[in-house]
């Protein structure tokens, strides 16, 4: 009998450092999930949701990361009481995704808030020194594509230069069809090298115009049978959108790409503005 009791009590004994593994375990998940919705919330606090009025232009954004965090990235930079007021517009992609990617989408928001309160010769001169700040910053290998545009209030004149990013849409109403251009001058992407050359060009936008910039988590996004969203696609459905808000349009392009993957995990992180000139 003694001997049973005893044989029981080294059992009991023996499953202790599995009972306090798996505590510690759960210890430890309640810790991660309680950091990572801290980080979520700081990640949000990123984004540019409350937006001054801008004369003749109706604008809004969205990000959607893939995991809690992510690195995609779009920001408004308000130079509205300029004597020359302009609206600046960023939208980036760190690659990567989740926290490794979130931790150095920072660097390129901050990168240029601060290079824009510089004196600078134009927006060619202010990307390549947004590309040496993040060279310094991104781990090795590790880079951005970028977009940067300045619209002028009273001329409707968009200055920008693309860094390796998907080129933002222009739809401009024709009479029979849209017009697509597409804004692809530039340069390379930012982090790779430090010393990039950039160029910049201009278009006039008109009454009725839409521009569309987006991260390629959008326009990649895959059903279950592995078809791609495409660009075609979101084309058809921005030139569907015709009389929405800016913020009604950007939800219906992210509800389109929605349906079209059918429940398949989002892969990617998607970012997304649109401009619309009224």
């Amino acid at each position: 009998m003694l001997g049973m009791k005893q044989s029981g009590l080294n059992e009991e004994f023996s499953i202790l450092p599995e009972m306090v593994a798996v505590t510690e375990g759960i210890a430890d998940c309640e810790r991660l999930g309680h950091e990572l919705e801290v980080a979520r919330q700081a990640y949000d606090q990123l984004f540019p949701y409350h937006r001054r009025r801008v004369p003749g232009l109706d604008y809004c954004g969205a990000n959607r990361p893939a995991l809690e965090v992510g690195g995609d990235y779009f920001d408004f930079l308000d130079f509205l009481s300029l004597p020359n007021p302009k609206l600046g517009i960023a939208i980036g992609d760190v690659s990567g995704k989740g926290l490794p990617a979130a931790m150095q989408m920072p660097v390129l928001r901050t990168s240029l808030r601060a290079l824009t309160l510089l004196p600078r010769a134009n927006l060619a001169s202010l990307v390549a020194n947004v590309n040496r700040l993040v060279y310094e910053a991104l781990s090795p290998n590790q880079f951005a594509t970028f977009f940067y545009a300045e619209y002028e209030v009273p001329t409707h004149r968009l200055t920008y230069v693309n860094a390796g990013h998907n080129p933002p849409i222009v739809l401009r109403r024709g009479a029979d069809q849209h017009q697509v251009m597409r804004l692809d001058a530039g340069g390379g992407v930012l982090g790779l090298f430090p010393d990039s050359d950039y160029c910049q060009a201009t278009v006039m936008l008109e009454s009725g115009d839409l521009v569309i910039a987006y991260t390629d988590g959008l326009s990649e996004a895959i059903d279950t049978q592995g078809q791609l969203w495409g660009e075609d696609r979101l084309i058809e459905t921005a030139e569907g959108c015709a009389g929405l808000s800016a913020g009604d349009t950007v939800d219906a392009l992210l509800e389109a790409a929605s349906l079209f993957t059918a429940g398949a995990p989002q892969r990617d992180d998607i970012a997304l503005v649109i401009l619309r000139v009224t």
